[in-house]
């Protein structure tokens, strides 16, 4: 996976470690102020419910990064959790606004 920042350069945030097509996928995941072999992972999991898809996120391994780095703003690792999953909450929540503009649902024939 990869990032285009505003600038023009292109960042690898992380290698596709798995890809289940409609099931699952799992990238490497790395802050741009990362060192050579740090990286976390994430795990994007898809399941149906009823007519729509629940996408869940498991972003693993944030405890292999010091408290003292920039990605953790010096906050303990369950404040930096839990400030993560609102991270991740609201970019889903975006996600899924932008999902709903260009796929609106179809009615029935």
């Amino acid at each position: 996976m990869i990032e285009r920042l505003p600038c023009g350069k292109v960042f690898e945030i992380g290698p596709v470690r798995a890809w289940g097509p409609g099931e699952r996928l799992v990238v490497g995941w790395r802050h741009a102020s990362f060192g050579p072999g740090r990286a976390t992972e994430v795990e994007v999991t898809f399941e149906p419910v009823g007519s729509a898809t629940r996408v869940s996120v498991d972003h693993r391994g944030r405890e292999s990064v010091p408290q003292d780095h920039v990605a953790r703003h010096g906050l303990p690792l369950q404040l930096t959790n839990q400030r993560q999953g609102e991270q991740w909450r609201a970019g889903l929540e975006r996600l899924s606004q932008r999902a709903a503009e260009t796929f609106p649902p179809r009615l029935p024939d």
